[in-house]
């Protein structure tokens, strides 16, 4: 858990990176994301899209932060310093996790499933996933435990159709469950 950001690509350049900001306008945090890990600034292909991830700290990296609070409220904290930014090495300890596309002019998909491939192919760091219509809630909870004793903390899974429904270049989720 951390901070979602929208990561905007023109012709497979990063031109923004924003916060959810109020809900309505977003907060342009370009210059505090560009440096984290997971984040190309230039893409291999000429991607004209928009990309959503979680901009997270590992646990290892958020100790020494303590000052600052819990490593689910570290990377939102870093994300407002737009007046006062991190420096490169700084936010170099933060990654962002891709895990959705919301607007793709240049590239079209069928599949979430084709989402994560091409974005793991492009270098962007990307969500583990577990699919198949036998995975119960008592299993997300084991894969919650594991995954609690390793990098990141994290307090919930979310279950996505990879179904998209796409319109205009827009692409929504349905039946997605948190």
């Amino acid at each position: 858990d951390g901070g979602s950001v929208e990561l905007q690509y023109k012709s497979g350049i990063l031109m923004r990176a924003l916060t959810r900001g109020d809900g309505i306008n977003g907060v342009d945090c370009t210059n505090i994301v560009k440096y984290a890990q997971g984040v190309p600034n230039t893409l291999s292909l000429k991607y004209t899209g928009n990309i959503v991830g979680e901009f997270i700290l590992s646990l290892n990296d958020a100790e020494g932060y303590v000052e600052l609070g819990n490593q689910r409220n570290i990377p939102n904290g870093f994300l407002k310093r737009i007046d006062n930014p991190p420096s490169k090495d700084e936010c170099n300890k933060f990654s962002v996790v891709s895990y959705r596309i919301t607007y793709s002019s240049s590239h079209k998909f069928s599949t979430h499933t084709e989402i994560l491939d091409f974005l793991d192919k492009l270098g962007f760091l990307v969500v583990s996933t577990v699919s198949g219509k036998n995975y119960e809630y008592s299993q997300a909870k084991e894969t919650l435990k594991l995954i609690n004793n390793k990098e990141y903390m994290l307090d919930g899974v979310v279950e996505n159709s990879n179904n998209l429904v796409i319109d205009n270049g827009i692409i929504t989720y349905p039946e997605s469950k948190a």
